[in-house]
């Protein structure tokens, strides 16, 4: 089987999957070194997130994540071409993480503070216009292909 890849079409994905890239790292980087501010912030230093994970810890181990994985695919739109497997999974990924910010919030999985609520939720529909704007333009360079 082959993989399907998309040349100079697939102008306004590449420029989409790199601005995530850049933004995924610079967040991953404020989270590592912020981490503790940062959980003071959402309300939820001193809490633990996963198991007995503490919040600090957690943000420090989602920055280093997100930072490796927003170099990748920023490293992926300077390709000639992004694989269109590729897109979709970067596309799935940015759903999923909205998806996962609202269910932390609406159903109060985290005693978040009005505060963490607002910030959880705005870097949702940040990674959400991402997702949508990727979809776009993988919908339109599969059209002109």
């Amino acid at each position: 089987m082959t993989t399907r890849t998309l040349g100079q079409q697939d102008h306004l994905l590449k420029i989409a999957v790199r601005a995530n890239g850049i933004f995924c790292a610079s967040s991953g980087a404020i989270a590592l070194a912020l981490a503790e501010p940062f959980s003071s912030l959402l309300g939820i230093a001193g809490v633990s997130l996963i198991g007995s994970l503490g919040a600090a810890a957690f943000f420090r181990i989602l920055g280093a994540v997100l930072l490796v994985y927003g170099v990748g695919i920023f490293m992926l739109s300077r390709q000639e071409s992004i694989p269109v497997p590729a897109a979709v999974a970067i596309i799935a990924l940015d759903v999923g993480w909205t998806a996962i910010s609202w269910w932390i919030i609406l159903a109060g999985v985290w005693p978040l503070s009005t505060a963490g609520a607002f910030v959880v939720g705005g870097l949702a529909d940040i990674v959400l216009i991402f997702g949508l704007v990727q979809a776009w333009g993988l919908r339109q360079m599969l059209r002109s292909a």
